[in-house]
């Protein structure tokens, strides 16, 4: 149904020619309101900084007394996001009301024909003051849009990957399967039912021997222990400063804030109000050292984004949580001092999420053992573990229990166990929030300290591994004189090796899969993880088919098996090993196709010379690059791409 029609003017940078627009009523959007997001541009405006520092000045005096800090905290976060709602509402409606008097009256005013003097002395006065209100408008769409450029010396990658992309991803739920039916539904009420069971099971533990942890962790020969420095630097107060520090970091992040929609930009102006000082240092060292939290920090939001897979299990979405900007400011912190004593505790196998540690190396190391386990028939093979929910499987009592036994300090562990289990969660369905889930187990993801935790909830497993002498794996042998320059970075016995959760083992023989198996279940019944055996890829380290080998896997659950006759190469953490001539030039071939499908796309955008190079750049030879940290290239190869883009 049509609503009104109208001319606008538009930016003289834009176009020169004016905008008819037309109103129409489409109908109700199934979609809820989802979560209210303070603009960050609002921290922009003069006006609203200072509205802001006097609304803070009525807080304080004001705070009720017999609140805890904590309380207190929430208090103050609440009356901001109040006053923010109202200051934006009012801005809003003050701005299209402005628009639609400055659109007519100009209108009215070249309708009234005026002399060519007056024309040139009060239009353009008109035309800049509509011109700096349709920029706000822009900006801000440009902000829901996700995109941070727009054509200003074409410098900005990631806009220019997102322009050639078909597809956009997809994350609306139109139906789901009831696991405990077996049924389809596609009501909100369904979905919203089905989503809720489902993450309630998640998230409750399965219980687990104390006990059985305890005879776990000692069986682990000479484990690691923090010293005595770096428990006191882990522990030591937080200051005002260091929060400032952090949250400038992060201040033009475009991060989703969590439910009190407060983004960094918003906090990085409450943490510089010195009359609240007293109140922030009081919450977050009372945090570090007693685990006491604002009940906003574990009032969690968890939106669902599609991975591969049918979409109507809901396993098949990953549940990312949107945590509340001052509780992840916390966990910056925390994780910033952690990084700095891992090499310790993590083992050199584990490359995931550490300093100086690299994703590269896993994939060189096993592209080395590949080729000589090719060069001398060697009959080892590789698993490619899958394991279910890994984040969201972590058992609270294990993982307090593993810190402890690697030396953290007591307080800190306490800290950490109360802020990541028993958190209450609403999933979002479409713009619409469950009921309230108890989150008793699992690591909430794109928390900045859970890849962390996860190491060091994995890393006893891996230490059983390799401390098992039963256990033979691959044992690295000489080619050549030459092969000593490789002596550095491979070592010559090797198990395993590790990303986060992606987990590489090598198998010499079937023993070593029984061995493999009994170190899984052991890991499960005291972690309450679980692999996906049925997912699990396995490949052959020299390329050859095993018939005996794969009738065995078979046995096992394992049906994955890539060898020298797959059509492409195998994947490993992004790398891919080329095991055959056909591998290698069905990867040229899809190189060559996606150089070449991209360079129609951008030639379509008459890009500058900076455009151009910044693609070349940051698009094209990245891909190259990261490849080349495991295969090298022929020249003829990267000889096509140049040509195909120039």
């Amino acid at each position: 149904m049509l609503r009104a029609t109208d001319i606008h003017r538009l930016h003289s940078s834009w176009t020169d020619h004016q905008l008819l627009s037309l109103s129409l009523n489409l109908g109700q959007t199934p979609t809820g309101f989802g979560l209210w997001r303070a603009n960050p541009i609002l921290a922009q405006q003069k006006e609203y900084r200072i509205q802001l520092k006097q609304r803070l000045t009525d807080i304080v005096p004001s705070l009720p007394t017999p609140m805890t800090a904590q309380e207190q905290w929430d208090y103050v976060k609440s009356e901001i996001r109040q006053f923010t709602q109202r200051y934006a509402i009012d801005y809003t409606n003050w701005r299209k009301k402005s628009i639609k008097a400055l659109q007519r009256k100009r209108n009215a005013f070249l309708r009234s024909r005026p002399p060519t003097a007056i024309r040139l002395h009060y239009l353009p006065v008109m035309d800049q003051q509509i011109e700096s209100l349709q920029q706000e408008l822009v900006d801000i769409a440009a902000l829901k849009a996700g995109i941070r450029w727009r054509e200003h010396g074409e410098k900005s990658a990631g806009y220019l990957k997102r322009i050639h992309q078909v597809r956009t991803v997809e994350q609306s739920i139109n139906f789901l399967q009831d696991p405990t039916s077996g049924l389809t539904v596609s009501s909100r009420t369904q979905l919203m039912e089905v989503s809720q069971a489902f993450y309630q099971e998640l998230y409750s533990v399965d219980p687990v021997d104390e006990h059985g942890i305890d005879c776990y962790l000692q069986d682990i020969a000479d484990p690691p222990q923090l010293n005595e420095d770096d428990c006191r630097y882990l522990i030591s107060p937080i200051t005002i400063e260091k929060i400032i520090e952090q949250s400038k970091k992060v201040i033009r992040r475009q991060s989703s804030p969590g439910a009190d929609g407060l983004g960094y930009v918003f906090m990085h102006l409450i943490y510089q109000f010195s009359p609240l000082k007293d109140l922030i240092l009081k919450v977050y060292n009372m945090a570090l050292t007693a685990g006491s939290f604002p009940s906003s920090w574990q009032d969690l939001r968890v939106r669902l984004l599609p991975k591969k897979g049918d979409l109507s299990t809901l396993k098949n979405w990953r549940p990312i949580s949107l945590i509340n900007c001052d509780a992840k400011i916390y966990t910056r912190m925390i994780n910033q001092r952690m990084r700095s004593v891992m090499d310790t505790i993590i083992n050199r196998y584990q490359t995931g999420f550490l300093g100086d540690r690299f994703i590269a190396e896993n994939g060189m190391i096993l592209n080395i053992l590949m080729e000589q386990a090719h060069v001398q028939r060697r009959p080892e093979i590789g698993l490619l573990l899958d394991q279910e929910k890994a984040y969201d499987r972590v058992h609270p009592m294990y993982l307090r229990q593993v810190m402890l036994a690697f030396g953290f300090p007591p307080s800190l562990v306490h800290s950490l166990e109360n802020l990541f289990f028993g958190n209450a969660v609403r999933i979002n369905i479409n713009g619409h929030f469950t009921n309230k889930v108890d989150q008793r187990r699992g690591l909430r993801q794109d928390d900045p300290l859970s890849p962390l935790l996860f190491n060091i909830a994995l890393e006893p497993f891996l230490r059983h591994i390799l401390q098992d002498s039963s256990f033979q794996g691959f044992q690295f042998q000489s080619v050549s004189n030459s092969a000593t320059a490789t002596s550095n970075i491979v070592p010559s016995l090797l198990k395993v090796l590790a990303y986060a959760d992606d987990v590489c083992v090598l198998l010499q023989s079937t023993d070593d899969y029984c061995r493999l198996r009994h170190h899984l279940d052991r890991y499960g019944s005291v972690s309450n993880a679980k692999v996906n055996i049925h997912k699990t890829e396995a490949f052959s380290l020299d390329g050859r088919s095993y018939p005996e080998c794969i009738a065995f896997l078979v046995t096992q659950g394992i049906s994955n098996w890539h060898d020298h006759s797959a059509p492409s190469p195998l994947r490993y953490l992004g790398f891919l090993m080329i095991q055959s001539f056909h591998q290698r030039r069905y990867l040229e071939q899809q190189l060559l196709q996606t150089v070449k499908s991209q360079c129609i796309i951008y030639s379509q955008r008459r890009l500058s010379i900076k455009g151009r190079v910044t693609i070349m750049d940051a698009l094209i030879l990245s891909k190259l690059c990261y490849a080349g940290f495991v295969k090298s290239w022929k020249t003829t190869t990267l000889s096509l791409v140049v040509n195909l883009y120039c």
